[in-house]
This record gives structure tokens, C-alpha cells and sequence, in this order.
């Protein structure tokens, strides 16, 4: 079966492949150095996708986590003065995952002011929005992974997710691509593609109706 002529042509272009590699590029540099839960609003969005990633498609009221997870949203809060080393989060990394057990999520702690404001705003999304990031956590979890590698896991799925939309557009609008190339690596596009949330996907969603 024979690729879209669109599709060789944009395999081929130079340019097309030069903005896809720096796309992918400067997404997963904000992916990696942007410390865990420091995108806006990252630490509900993350709640949610992981709730889908077992299976609760429905939000309701009085969300729980499993400890790991629960310590690691409150170990990391948003917003905070506090400057996050590298050590810190190498050590978070090599934390164990225990699906079990849920703690209810608390509605405060230090630091966290927004955090239940981010998980009640989370609830207004479809499911369908969080399906990179809730993909990312499954195959963390199967793995084996500490909740950190299942964020991680979520950011690298977006980024795929977002690199794979900004390639397909580039193959499908020909006569649009410098405009598409404009918007996929303004600032707000690449810095939202990596967050686990539901921005990104209606992001990448968007760059179709150009």
C-alpha cells in the first residue's frame, strides 16, 4: 500500500523535516526541564489522567490516589518560590509505585492553594483529551515505573502526540506550511505541548483548521 503523494512529498522536503526535528527538539526540552507539576494547572490534569488511566472515565467528586502518587503531587506544589535541584527529583524518581490503597486527595496543603481548583476544573473535560497522557501513565505503571517516570511518561506521549499532528499538517496543507510551521513553534504551543493537561491535544487538534 502506497503512502499519500502529500505524505513523500513532506518526508522529502527538507524544510518540513527541519521543522518536525525542531519541533520535537524544543518540546522535549521543555518536557525535561521543566520540574515536575510546574506547568499551570499541571497537578489536576495529571489527577485526571490517571484516574482514565484505570479506568474512571467519569469524574465525580472526592477523587483518590494511590500514596506514591499522593506524595508526589504534594512533594512537588505549584507556584512555590522553592527552586527544585535535580537531586530532588532524582530522588523522587526512584520512588516505588503501589496501585493500591487510595488516600482521599486533600483540598489544601502547603503551597498547593490551586490544586483543587486544577482537579474540580479537570472534571469539564472529555476523556478523549487526556488519552496521550492516560497512555503514557498505563504503559509507566506496566512497566514498573515510580509515579514521577509516570509523569514523565505522560509528557513524552504528549510530545509525540503533538510532534505526529504538526508532521501530518505539514504532509496534508502544502500551501499552508509556513503558517503552520509559525504557529507550531511559537512559545504557548511548544511550552503547553509536553504538560500533562488538556490543552495540548486541542492544540494539536487546531493546527487542522488552519
Amino acid at each position: 500500500m502506497r503512502a499519500p503523494r502529500a505524505v513523500n512529498s513532506a518526508i522529502t522536503h527538507a524544510p518540513v523535516r527541519f521543522t518536525v526535528f525542531l519541533t520535537a527538539l524544543l518540546a522535549v526540552a521543555f518536557a525535561i526541564l521543566m520540574p515536575p507539576f510546574q506547568f499551570n494547572d499541571e497537578h489536576g490534569h495529571f489527577v485526571r489522567a490517571y484516574q482514565i488511566s484505570r479506568g474512571q472515565f467519569v469524574a465525580r467528586e472526592g477523587e483518590t490516589l494511590p500514596p506514591g502518587v499522593l506524595a508526589l503531587v504534594r512533594g512537588f506544589p505549584e507556584g512555590t518560590d522553592h527552586r527544585f535541584s535535580w537531586r530532588e527529583i532524582f530522588e523522587a524518581m526512584k520512588a516505588v509505585a503501589v496501585d493500591s490503597g487510595d488516600s482521599a486527595v486533600p483540598s489544601d496543603g502547603p503551597g498547593q492553594r490551586y490544586f483543587m481548583w486544577a482537579v474540580r476544573a479537570s472534571r469539564l473535560y472529555p476523556p478523549i483529551v487526556y488519552l496521550p497522557a492516560s497512555t503514557g501513565i498505563i504503559i509507566a505503571r506496566a512497566l514498573g515505573f515510580s509515579p514521577l517516570g509516570m509523569l514523565y511518561a505522560a509528557r513524552s506521549m504528549n510530545v509525540m502526540c503533538f510532534v505526529i499532528a504538526v508532521w501530518l499538517m505539514l504532509s496534508m496543507v502544502p500551501d499552508c506550511r509556513s503558517l503552520i510551521a509559525a504557529v507550531a513553534l511559537t512559545q504557548t504551543p511548544l511550552h503547553q505541548s509536553p504538560a500533562v493537561s488538556a490543552h495540548h491535544v486541542t492544540i494539536a487538534l487546531s493546527l487542522g483548521e488552519i
